[in-house]
């Protein structure tokens, strides 16, 4: 279950690539504020393997809140079955 819930996050990280760079054609709305969000994001990314930016600042960034709440959606959706949420962005999801 593992490999399909990293599965469903990447997948939903490619979304939001295609969407700030003009190339999905899909039916799925975004809001032109949340594109911009994403667009910066991506330009100024957070990872957690550097270490200055500590796991909670890695996480609150709003691709990682989407392609999180996407897996999860996806897995219940798919499976039935409940991913862990990190408590730090439960309230978000």
């Amino acid at each position: 279950m593992e490999v399909q819930v990293t599965c469903f996050h990447e997948s939903r990280h490619a979304f939001q690539w295609k969407v700030i760079n003009s190339e999905y054609n899909g039916s799925e709305i975004v809001d032109l504020f949340i594109i911009q969000k994403w667009k910066d994001e991506m330009n100024h990314y957070n990872s957690p393997t550097k270490k200055d930016i500590s796991e909670v600042e890695y996480l609150k960034q709003e691709i990682e809140i989407d392609a999180i709440a996407f897996a999860h959606k996806m897995m219940l959706e798919h499976f039935n079955v409940k991913t862990v949420i990190p408590d730090c962005i439960k309230d978000i999801i």
